[in-house]
C-alpha cells in the first residue's frame, strides 16, 4: 500500500466535508459548491464534483485495503455522498445535499484519515509549495506563448503541457499529487518522440525554464 499511496485521500476528503458542513441549510447550492471546489465555471464545477464522488470511492478502496474491519462506516459516507449528488439541485438549497451527509460519518472518515496516517508511509506534499509553484507555471506559459525563441506548433504544445500541470495542481486539493506527476511525466516524456519539442526544451532559455519547473514538480514523488 505505501508504495501506491502518495498521500492521504482521507484527508483530502475530510477538509472538503468539513466545509461542507460549514454552510447553512438555506445556502444556494450551486454557490456552497463553487466555494467549497473552487470554481465558478460550471463544466469545472460538474467535473470536480465527480472527482470528489471518486475520491470517496478511493478512500473506500484504500480503507478495504489497509483496515477492512472499519470499512463499513466509510462505505456509509461514500454511499450518503452518491445519494446526496443524486438528489440536490444546483439551483435549490444546500440541505438538499448537507442532510445526506452525517455527523457520524464525517467522524469515521477523520478516524480513517488518523489510522491511514499512521500506518502508511504517506509522502506530504507542502501545499503552499504546491501553489507557488503553480503560479510560476502560470506565469511560465505567459513567457511561452510571447516567446520568439519557439516555432508556433512547438509553442502550442508545451502550453498544452503547461496548461494540463496547472489543472492538476489546482485541483490537487480533490485528486491528490499522482495527476500532478502524470501531467509531468508527459511533458518531460514528449522528449523522446517529438524532436523539435526536445530542441526547445533543450536548447532555448524559455525551454530550458519549462524543463527545471517540471522537474521540480517530479521532486514531489
Amino acid at each position: 500500500m505505501a508504495q501506491n499511496v502518495a498521500d492521504n485521500p482521507a484527508n483530502r476528503l475530510l477538509l472538503i466535508l468539513q466545509q461542507c458542513k460549514t454552510f447553512p441549510p438555506n445556502e444556494n447550492c450551486r454557490s456552497a459548491w463553487q466555494q467549497i471546489l473552487k470554481t465558478t465555471d460550471e463544466a469545472v464545477l460538474l467535473s470536480r464534483m465527480a472527482k470528489t464522488i471518486n475520491l470517496s470511492g478511493e478512500v473506500v478502496d484504500v480503507v478495504k485495503e489497509a483496515f477492512p474491519r472499519h470499512l463499513p462506516p466509510v462505505q456509509k459516507l461514500h454511499n450518503q455522498l452518491c445519494t446526496g449528488f443524486a438528489q440536490q439541485n444546483l439551483n435549490g438549497q444546500w440541505s438538499a445535499f448537507a442532510t445526506q451527509i452525517t455527523d457520524d460519518s464525517v467522524v469515521a472518515i477523520g478516524f480513517a484519515a488518523s489510522l491511514l496516517d499512521e500506518r502508511e508511509k504517506f509522502k506530504t506534499v507542502d501545499g503552499q509549495n504546491l501553489t507557488a509553484q503553480r503560479d510560476k507555471l502560470v506565469e511560465l506559459r505567459k513567457e511561452v506563448v510571447e516567446s520568439n525563441e519557439l516555432p508556433e506548433e512547438v509553442r502550442l504544445t508545451i502550453t498544452r503541457y503547461l496548461g494540463r500541470l496547472i489543472d492538476s495542481l489546482d485541483e490537487y486539493f480533490i485528486t491528490g499529487i499522482f495527476p500532478v506527476l502524470d501531467a509531468a511525466n508527459t511533458a518531460i516524456g514528449n522528449l523522446a518522440f517529438d524532436q523539435a519539442y526536445n530542441h526547445a526544451l533543450r536548447d532555448t532559455n524559455v525551454g530550458k525554464k519549462v524543463t527545471d519547473k517540471t522537474l521540480v514538480l517530479l521532486s514531489n514523488r
